[in-house]
């Protein structure tokens, strides 16, 4: 599936208001107004996902597994369980953030049980320059308070400031030879500057210009999409089941595991800025595996402008058969890129269906 548009049809500025999102068309003139969270830079940050998400280092000074018998957010949380965690050799969880450069809001909730016994389990937030003539490096820490009560969720929050373009290293540290500590609820997002009291980090209402930059979003023709490893499965543009479109597209993996994904995938080139991302999927009742997800591989058209990075747009981990789920979010280009936006299935059995795929370019 490559070249043509299926069809080029002239519309008023108020039909177009009325299909530019539903079929996709492409509508310069119209904006959308939408009120959102904000973007999570944590990929997995509630856990209810298998991909974890952060690496275990120390591996040897404790255990880790997911704990669906605890959790404050969602079905499940992460729990480390240090054996033999002292400094200099501590059992950690950890992830990195490149591209940063601004004002960031971090929130995580922490939870011990009776039997810990060592130094407060802490969340660590390391900046570091990427130019280290640049700016300083900043150490930020927040450990839980001793007077925790074991049991008891308790909910760390910090606003921060990486004035030069930086990569941020998020640590989970426990130091203790027994015991357990619970993590939950990590968001990490950029805000546009020192929050006012009383203010949701998570929320953001946006502009979005109506110009849908994927091409052939709704599906009405057979091109722009390609497919990704297409021996892993079947794929099918589908009248019966769709949204406002007259059909979607359907993927019905066969074999589709790690290293042989398979997906659907389209090339663009965007210049620099922020983009708002949607799009809907269902799953039948055969459909029985990880859930589906939309990501893009963003790399710089020039070599060397930024780091190629991987935006994922997450469907809720309880996605239920036969009702379309949205996923959504917020990306920032730092300066013209190729991005291969991507749509993934997992495992053997049933279909996915992927309808009304949007990418707008946010309004200042």
């Amino acid at each position: 599936m490559r070249k043509g548009l299926a069809f080029n049809t002239c519309l008023t500025l108020i039909v177009a208001a009325a299909l530019c999102v539903g079929l996709m068309l492409p509508c310069t003139a119209q904006t959308r107004s939408i009120t959102m969270e904000n973007s999570n830079l944590f990929a997995n940050g509630d856990f209810e996902y298998q991909s974890l998400g952060l690496e275990i280092l120390n591996r040897d000074c404790g255990t880790w597994s997911f704990d669906e018998s605890i959790a404050n957010t969602g079905r499940r949380s992460l729990r480390l369980s240090p054996s033999n965690s002292a400094y200099p050799k501590i059992f950690y969880a950890q992830t990195r953030f490149t591209n940063i450069k601004g004002h960031y809001y971090f929130e995580g909730y922490l939870r011990i049980d009776e039997a810990y016994k060592g130094s407060m389990p802490q969340f660590a937030l390391n900046v570091f320059p990427v130019d280290s003539k640049a700016g300083e490096r900043q150490y930020i820490t927040l450990p839980l308070p001793k007077d925790t009560k074991p049991g008891t969720w308790v909910k760390l929050q910090k606003e921060l400031e990486a004035p030069v373009d930086s990569t941020i290293y998020m640590q989970i540290t426990t130091s203790g030879s027994s015991g357990s500590v619970w993590m939950d609820g990590l968001f990490m997002t950029k805000v546009a500057g020192k929050l006012s009291p009383g203010e949701n980090p998570r929320l953001r209402t946006i502009k979005v210009s109506a110009e849908n930059f994927v091409k052939n979003g709704g599906f009405e023709s057979d091109v722009y999409w390609d497919i990704v490893n297409a021996s892993s499965g079947k794929y099918a543009f589908d009248t019966t089941v769709h949204k406002e479109s007259p059909r979607s597209l359907r993927l019905s993996p066969v074999k589709s595991t790690y290293g042989s994904i398979f997906a659907a995938q389209q090339r663009l080139v965007l210049p620099a800025g922020e983009y708002y991302f949607e799009g809907f999927c269902q799953v039948d009742e055969e459909y029985i595996s990880q859930v589906p997800s939309m990501s893009m591989g963003v790399s710089p058209k020039k070599p060397d402008e930024f780091k190629r990075f991987y935006p994922s747009f997450r469907l809720p981990a309880d996605l239920k058969p036969n009702e379309w789920a949205k996923a959504s979010g917020l990306v920032e280009i730092p300066a013209e890129a190729v991005v291969y936006l991507q749509l993934f299935t997992y495992g053997g059995t049933g279909s996915a269906f992927f309808d009304d795929i949007f990418l707008g370019k946010v309004q200042q």
